[in-house]
């Protein structure tokens, strides 16, 4: 429901409206992420025990994970956007997918994983779910 608020209507064909608040013109769980939530898992199964979360819904298990995962995450499996559960679209300022960024790139990066962590350990007890959008 809430990436509703960020998707453009289809009248407009063309291009993202960005000035009018919207972030993308599709979305669809999974898409291009599918199995991401399978993938955190699997790198958090090294990690010490925690205490037991509620299953996830299998509708979306293979897309989605507890926000504490997150917070322990590998830098590879970070997403580049998050929507928060009050529904504020937060979004990485690196975009680069080069084998050698740059200083401020990398610098960029480290602060955003470091928000992605400060943001999952406030919403604790929520899911999170990949998403795949086009902008």
């Amino acid at each position: 429901m809430l990436m509703f608020r960020y998707e453009q209507p289809s009248e407009q064909v063309w291009g993202v409206d960005f000035e009018r608040g919207f972030t993308c013109d599709w979305w669809v769980i999974g898409g291009l992420w599918d199995g991401w939530g399978r993938e955190v898992r699997k790198s958090q199964e090294n990690r010490s025990p925690r205490d037991p979360q509620p299953p996830i819904p299998r509708f979306i298990v293979r897309n989605a994970v507890w926000t504490e995962d997150l917070t322990r995450v590998p830098a590879s499996l970070v997403p580049i956007a998050i929507v928060t559960p009050y529904g504020e679209w937060e979004e990485s300022a690196s975009t680069s997918d080069s084998d050698k960024p740059t200083i401020r790139e990398r610098k960029a990066r480290t602060s955003w994983i470091r928000r992605v962590r400060r943001l999952m350990r406030a919403y604790q007890d929520c899911l999170a779910v990949a998403v795949d959008y086009h902008s």
